[in-house]
């Protein structure tokens, strides 16, 4: 329902993005995914992306993929939402500094290889623009990339 612009509007309406955003660090694993999700589906609308990242929900996607008792759906879901975020060079600065390059190697190091297609499209993305190059390398990028 969330990837419908009208959908999306009124969730943001309605003050839904804080608790789509607090669902990331429940002890909830099915509402950790389903908020995961959600996310990955406003990311993918320019028009939210600052807010979504003005409410903090890059560092909890980060946590998402960090933490072991996480869902491999719910870290799928999450790098969905930060392959999307970083589809914009904008917003590059902010995911560099918040470690999303550790995060998806994290992840490639210990997830299904069947959904790693949203972290080689987050890299990808990063890839694109030469400044994050080296933090790219100095985060063990260039192996996790090898290794896709």
């Amino acid at each position: 329902i969330n990837s419908e612009f009208p959908f999306q509007t009124l969730i943001f309406a309605q003050s839904g993005l804080t608790n789509i955003i607090s669902a990331l660090v429940s002890t909830n694993l099915e509402g950790q995914k389903f908020g995961a999700l959600a996310l990955g589906n406003f990311c993918a609308n320019p028009q939210f992306q600052t807010t979504v990242m003005e409410h903090g929900a890059v560092a909890n996607l980060v946590g998402v993929l960090s933490q072991e008792q996480s869902l491999n759906d719910s870290k799928s879901y999450a790098s969905f939402a930060l392959a999307n975020l970083a589809a914009l060079p904008a917003n590059h600065a902010l995911l560099i500094e918040s470690n999303v390059v550790g995060a998806l190697c994290s992840f490639l190091n210990q997830g299904d290889p069947s959904s790693f297609n949203f972290v080689s499209k987050g890299f990808a993305n990063l890839c694109s623009v030469s400044l994050n190059h080296t933090a790219i390398v100095e985060s063990g990028g260039i192996q996790a990339i090898i290794g896709l």
